[in-house]
């Protein structure tokens, strides 16, 4: 019973740290033209995955349903070439969050493998699936360091602002507001929008918006950094980050948790 309690704290915690934000769903699911090409099915199958894990790491944990190994072949090469695809699309696409990108992958990656193998060896899930576990292992450590990000990004932005009023948003030509603390995991605070396909536009990853006595003070968020750096005169972006949120004290306390 331990290990399957191990286990399946281990997939939700992954699960959390992996999972795509409501917005990101809501867009995919009712905004989002449907298309049948591969890159949106390779898409759709990776905000598929992370809701599957918890039903596969519930049927490797609670149950002695198991999966044929011809299947599970199948589905390993299905997994390991949507990670290739995830991770040569990041790359063509000259992404600045390319890394960002590719270690979620891997995350998501290395569980599905895991528990496919888990799925395939005898019930209660076996501590001689060393590989499986160290998979499991690796991506769990992975997600809490996605999850850190909400509690470093929300710290350090409220130390910089004070007692004034502040704000974070997403930089992008409609601004976008932060609504929820997912939304300051490290796998969620990051663009995709810079790159050499918009090379007369330049997106921050994240921006901070305080109200001081001289106007408001912009920061950008730098995810290898993991630090705030001012932004001088922000004006003369062709995007300007000045307007893309509303600051307003206790800026945290009308987030939701997803």
């Amino acid at each position: 019973m331990r290990q399957r309690i191990i286990l399946l704290a281990l997939i939700l915690v992954i699960t959390i740290g992996l999972i795509p934000t409501l917005d990101v769903y809501k867009y995919f699911l009712f905004e989002h033209e449907i298309r049948l090409n591969l890159p949106y099915l390779i898409i759709t199958a990776g905000l598929a995955l992370p809701p599957l894990l918890v039903l596969s790491g519930l049927l490797a944990a609670f149950t002695n349903w198991r999966l044929n190994r011809v299947i599970a072949w199948l589905l390993a090469l299905a997994v390991l070439f949507g990670f290739l695809s995830w991770v040569m699309g990041a790359a063509a696409l000259a992404a600045p969050g390319a890394t960002l990108i590719w270690f979620r992958a891997l995350a998501l990656a290395l569980s599905s493998l895991a528990l496919l193998r888990l799925l395939t060896s005898a019930p209660p899930p076996a501590p001689s699936s060393r590989l499986a576990w160290t998979m499991i292992g690796i991506a769990a450590a992975i997600a809490v360091w996605s999850l850190a990000g909400m509690i470093w990004i929300s710290y350090s932005a409220s130390a910089i602002a004070g007692d004034r009023p502040y704000c974070l948003a997403f930089h992008s030509r409609e601004g976008k507001p932060v609504r929820s603390f997912s939304e300051l995991r490290y796998f969620s605070f990051f663009t995709t929008s810079s790159g050499y396909k918009r090379s007369s536009h330049w997106y921050f990853h994240g921006v901070l918006i305080v109200n001081a006595k001289e106007g408001r003070q912009v920061y950008n968020w730098s995810p290898r950094g993991f630090a705030w750096d001012r932004v001088h005169n922000p004006e003369i972006l062709l995007e300007n980050p000045v307007s893309a949120c509303d600051p307003k004290a206790e800026f945290m306390r009308d987030l939701r948790l997803y």
